[in-house]
């Protein structure tokens, strides 16, 4: 019953997102939060922003984020208060309450952790993270360059939404996008550096990482890209590029925990650029990269890099846009703006090793549409920083209850929709090269298999999902047409958030998930992982990438009852011969210890594992 404990403190203490995560195994707390000096409990107010914005960035700009950030002295308060407006006393005092709190904790640092093998029961935890007040990290992603550390090891970088940025400290730079990068040549998922993607002035603006970070690797050139959501003077896609030459360096990179000077170092050896800069009243964004490995010359588009998303568009003025932009590999020269549709959400690209852009999405931007259908693009490449040359949408599926279930706004109960978990229906894709030239795309997504609404009274009932899952559905022609969707797993319990991957050096598909099975709760979940062998579209049985049920569970620091993720991670790469392809799936639980004053508390942490095929 700890995180029952634990979570029930937070609610009493305050400084809650409205987000996700796994709360006590049979108590459900509800989405309100704490007067201070009251015993009364209330909704705070949201901003107006992405209609899809994370936790991470609703909690910045509600009046708790606000009255933190600015009793903490955090340079984004001032842009944060001018956007949303001051936070009232009472707030602000809670704050410095909470602030002195975890002060009495003495600062710590770690200089590299201990090696750690990719392969355990739950992964690796793969931060720095010294355990004395430790807070969350969630929505995390990875990329790699196989053997880039050296042979038989490989240069890994993983991001995430990381707490420590939403207050100064000796410890940590302002950003919440976190880095955490392994280069060590040993077997093992040590990480040697990490630190927040450095905070850059564009065009005389300020501008902050807010997390709900994307990151690339092209292994042709030797380079990996990064693109998170920015705030400041104004609010807007910030996109890096560095290459693998400089986070090998340890002059450029050192080994530890980096602060603003070190991360600058790391990951502005080419000017950083701001996207879709709009007015501060709008931010919060989903963002999806994918770069062009093929040689450069070797076709228009060669080395390009592409960024989709779905955000406040300043060209349309009507809400959440995706759209997709084109930019140069080694100068971040981009595009303007390809609008892909007006009111989308959960972009994500691909390119083909043809050159040819794909790009599913949903079909609308509103918690309440339903049925609510899948879109599929492709694009033609033109060279960057020429816009591609896109095509009309075709209807991959839709999908009758997506997730979150119709009666269920994401600002109504955050523990609602799917048993205590906060997920949205977001589809992804693979693509793969047959032997004859052509190519087969496999896309996955979540739903609701049975939802239930509860019949009144009380009115209003909110409609749970009593059983997610995940589905498969395949193209090969093009996204012209697409087979039956397919579950990947009829075992009960929740299926949800899942990544795909191809390993174009052998042609294996894998698709990975979480999943609920074995808990009689369905409130621990596992990673799970089916693989499609070259050639055929027909799913391998499900396998255990984690082999231990555990929660994904509540901050004990007090930072925030319920943290949202968006996705898990999944990448593979391979030479070709059997034994040396590597799929990394980035995920997070809540299996390690903090502290906090004496007593030993799971909490959040992003995690890797390492799958060899």
């Amino acid at each position: 019953m700890k995180a029952l404990k634990v979570g029930l403190i937070a609610v009493l203490c305050g400084f809650l997102s409205g987000g996700l995560v796994a709360q006590d195994r049979n108590v459900r707390p509800t989405n309100t939060r704490s007067t201070a000096g009251s015993s009364e409990l209330r909704v705070s107010t949201l901003p107006t922003m992405s209609a899809r914005g994370s936790a991470t960035a609703r909690f910045l700009a509600s009046e708790e984020g606000r009255s933190f950030l600015q009793a903490s002295g955090h340079p984004l308060s001032k842009y944060l208060n001018q956007a949303f407006g001051a936070p009232s006393p009472a707030a602000l005092g809670a704050a410095r309450a909470h602030l002195a709190r975890q002060s009495s904790a003495p600062s710590q640092f770690e200089t590299s952790s201990a090696p750690v093998p990719c392969t355990g029961n739950t992964g690796a935890r793969f931060n720095l993270e010294p355990r004395a007040n430790a807070v969350p990290q969630q929505s995390e992603a990875a990329d790699f360059i196989l053997n880039g550390a050296g042979p038989g090891e490989d240069l890994v970088v993983q991001t995430a939404n990381d707490w420590r940025g939403e207050f100064p400290s000796s410890a940590w730079d302002n950003s919440v996008t976190g880095y955490y990068v392994h280069r060590a040549a040993s077997s093992d998922c040590s990480v040697q550096f990490e630190g927040g993607l450095p905070n850059f002035t564009s065009q005389g603006n300020e501008e902050f990482g807010l997390g709900d970070a994307s990151v690339v690797a092209d292994p042709t050139r030797g380079a990996f890209f990064m693109a998170d959501v920015r705030f400041g003077s104004v609010a807007g896609i910030g996109l890096f590029r560095t290459s693998a030459s400089n986070l090998l360096n340890p002059s450029a990179c050192p080994d530890g925990t980096h602060q603003q000077a070190q991360a600058a170092s790391c990951w502005m050896q080419t000017p950083p650029v701001l996207l879709n800069p709009v007015g501060q009243a709008f931010f919060g964004a989903e963002i999806g990269l994918a770069v062009d490995e093929r040689a450069t010359g070797s076709g228009t588009g060669a080395g390009d890099l592409y960024l989709v998303a779905s955000a406040f568009s300043t060209s349309t003025q009507s809400g959440d846009t995706v759209f997709i932009v084109a930019c140069t590999n080694t100068t971040l020269n981009c595009s303007p703006m390809v609008t892909l549709k007006v009111l989308g959400a959960f972009p994500y690209v691909q390119v083909r090793s043809d050159g040819l852009v794909t790009i599913s999405y949903l079909g609308s931007a509103s918690f309440t549409s339903t049925p609510e259908p899948v879109l599929f693009v492709t694009c033609t490449p033109n060279g960057a920083p020429n816009p591609p040359t896109c095509g009309p949408p075709t209807t991959v599926t839709t999908i009758t209850n997506p997730i979150p279930t119709p009666s269920r706004g994401f600002l109504i109960d955050p523990l609602q929709g799917v048993d205590n978990f906060v997920i949205s229906t977001y589809p992804k894709h693979a693509n793969r090269r047959e032997a004859n030239g052509s190519f087969s795309t496999f896309l996955v997504y979540d739903d609701c298999k049975n939802p239930f609404t509860p019949p009144p009274p009380p009115q209003g009932s909110p409609t749970v999902c009593l059983n997610s899952e995940v589905n498969m559905t395949v193209s090969t022609d093009n996204g012209n047409t697409w087979s039956a969707p397919a579950s990947v797993d009829s075992a009960s319990g929740h299926h949800f958030f899942p990544a795909i991957a191809a390993d174009q050096s052998t042609g294996t598909v894998n698709v990975v998930y979480y999943t609920t099975e074995g808990n009689r709760f369905h409130h621990d979940v596992r990673v799970f992982l089916n693989q499609i062998g070259p050639g055929s579209t027909t799913l391998g049985p499900p396998q255990q990438i984690t082999k231990t049920l555990a929660p994904m569970d509540t901050d004990p620091n007090l930072l925030g009852t319920f943290l949202d993720d968006f996705h898990i991670g999944a990448i593979a790469r391979g030479t070709g011969t059997t034994g040396q392809s590597h799929l990394y799936t980035s995920f997070d639980l809540t299996v390690v210890n903090g502290t906090y004053g004496t007593k030993p508390l799971p909490e959040k942490n992003n995690h890797i594992s390492l799958n060899t095929f």
